[in-house]
């Protein structure tokens, strides 16, 4: 596991202490306990890293031609980081909804008409780019919270990563 994925969380965790519902939320993650979540990291360009962050984007999708994270891999209740490409972690979201799909361009062209809106993509390039996607990720964004940025040593060109990094439990 990679240094920076203990750094960040770690980081997030102790900035957002005092926030009224991550505080409580990541305590137990502070403390060393067990928590009932995964961690990810979700990499965003503009202007979607704006429309997330001010509520406009309640709906975050991600297609691949393979079945690659966070296809199958994000549940609800799952802490999303919110990270600029190239740039910081800059806000956290919790995951209300995730639904995976396996799509054809039937199951593509549904997807749109059902969350176009929602995912906040107008423009035909969007959905041209997508034609070869064999799975698809929805997420329904809860709880989104802008933070201070947060230096993420993150350097591949993945979108979207499922954190393996836990705390070391304490029993008590």
């Amino acid at each position: 596991m990679p240094e920076w994925e203990r750094i960040v969380v770690d980081e997030v965790a102790i900035r957002l202490q005092k926030h009224p519902y991550w505080g409580e939320r990541l305590a137990p993650w502070r403390a060393g306990q067990a928590v009932d979540f995964a961690w990810h990291l979700a990499v965003f360009v503009e202007p979607f890293l704006t429309f997330v962050l001010d509520g406009t984007k309640k709906i975050e999708s991600r297609f691949s031609v393979n079945e690659a994270a966070p296809y199958r891999k994000v549940h609800k209740g799952d802490v999303i980081l919110i990270k600029s490409s190239g740039g910081p972690v800059v806000g956290i979201a919790e995951a209300a909804v995730a639904s995976s799909y396996q799509i054809d361009n039937d199951g593509l062209a549904e997807i749109r008409m059902a969350f176009g809106q929602a995912l906040c993509v107008d423009g035909e390039e969007f959905w041209d780019a997508k034609k070869g996607a064999c799975y698809a990720t929805l997420i329904q964004l809860s709880k989104v919270s802008p933070t201070e940025h947060i230096d993420c040593e993150k350097r591949d060109k993945r979108g979207w990563v499922t954190l393996r990094y836990q705390p070391i439990l304490q029993f008590t």
